[in-house]
């Protein structure tokens, strides 16, 4: 894999990882939606719903936030080569 490529799988990773906080965050924020759940396969119509305003709509929010505490933050970070440090390893 070049540094190109690994670069490239980052960047896609993050977007990917800053899209499913975007969702998470949404089932918080929005108190006064109905959650619905798909069971099984995405071909399978047994669809779970839960009532806005449910116990059990608001223990899942609650389970939502706890994970996202666990994984909001992206755990790689990126940034610029320094050149100097480039040099020291040749030596």
């Amino acid at each position: 894999m070049t540094e190109q490529q690994l670069i490239s799988m980052i960047i896609d990773l993050k977007s990917w990882h800053q899209n499913r906080v975007d969702k998470c965050q949404m089932i918080i924020d929005n108190r006064d939606a109905d959650i619905c759940l798909q069971m099984g396969e995405l071909g399978d119509n047994e669809v779970i719903e839960f009532g806005a305003d449910t116990k059990e709509a608001r223990f899942i929010r609650i389970g939502v936030q706890l994970a996202l505490l666990q994984f909001q933050s992206f755990p790689i970070t990126m940034k610029p080569a320094d050149d100097n440090m480039e040099d020291e390893d040749d030596e």
